[in-house]
């Protein structure tokens, strides 16, 4: 393994005339990184900080190359920042690359040697995929920080009902989005005392849901002219057919997915058999 004070030194002395792979094996606060030349041959093994900063200043002082990394938390916007800099970059599919997901050898550096090259042998044996562009990324965000929101709702709601039953009372039957601090009205004082707390911060829940619900309209309506057709289908409402949109991000992919998409735009909506609603 080259040490970093050879890479310091030589600067990209050690890259001269060579066509590189470069396997890059992801963690969350260290990255590993395997750089192989044309014969297969390991030129440098190094980690780097992952931070767009560490990244940038490392992969922006090693000549363009083929650059392979798995899916991930951080995949997303390393690959940008990757392209950015010139670099061609291949996603693998974590669950396709068995060479690391089926190794009882749980080893970075011997992770990153791994999708080096593989890389440079057939980049199809990784599974690449291709990440929904920054925009659609943050806008497909906000339906899962309100999923979030929703879940949570759900679990507070179901808890009141809970507690409210274990001393003999209920209450009012309503859709978790109308739950408040009036429901308590009819309990006995002390009771509705203990509640409050919680109904207030199912109250906050709801509102800030709505926020997100009106932010998901705004998105739809300036952004993707596709959801207003995908609407028209009988049960599909915004945030089904934005999940939708925002999950396929290139039209050119396939039915299934789009399928998939549609179920689990759904599956956020759906609420719980025997237990709250989460709409």
């Amino acid at each position: 393994m080259k040490k970093t004070s050879t890479v310091r030194v030589n600067g990209n002395t050690i890259f001269k005339g060579h066509k590189l792979t470069i396997g890059l094996d992801l963690g969350d606060q260290w990255s590993c990184y395997c750089v192989l030349d044309e014969a297969g041959r390991i030129i440098l093994e190094q980690k780097v900080a992952t931070t767009p900063e560490a990244m940038k200043q490392t992969f922006s002082k090693i000549p363009q190359g083929l650059i392979a990394l798995e899916t991930g938390t951080h995949s997303p916007w390393v690959s940008r920042l990757l392209t950015e800099l010139g670099h061609k970059v291949i996603v693998a599919h974590a669950q396709k690359v068995q060479l690391i997901t089926k190794s009882n050898r749980k080893d970075d550096r011997h992770d990153a040697r791994t999708l080096a090259r593989l890389a440079r042998i057939d980049p199809e044996l990784l599974g690449p995929v291709r990440h929904r562009s920054a925009q659609a990324q943050i806008h497909l965000t906000v339906i899962r920080a309100r999923a979030e929101l929703v879940r949570a709702r759900t679990t507070l709601v179901n808890a009141a009902r809970g507690l409210v039953k274990s001393y003999g009372q209920r209450l009012p039957k309503c859709g978790t989005q109308r739950v408040n601090r009036e429901l308590a009205a009819g309990l006995h004082a002390e009771l509705r005392e203990v509640l409050e707390p919680l109904l207030k911060e199912i109250e906050s829940l709801n509102e800030r849901i709505q926020e997100y619900e009106v932010r998901m309209e705004k998105i739809a309506k300036e952004s993707y002219p596709h959801v207003e057709l995908l609407k028209q289908v009988k049960g599909v409402g915004t945030q089904i057919a934005l999940t939708n949109v925002l999950t396929l991000d290139d039209p050119h992919r396939s039915r299934r997915v789009a399928r998939s998409a549609v179920f689990s735009g759904c599956a956020l909506d759906a609420g719980t058999p025997g237990r709250a609603s989460r709409r």
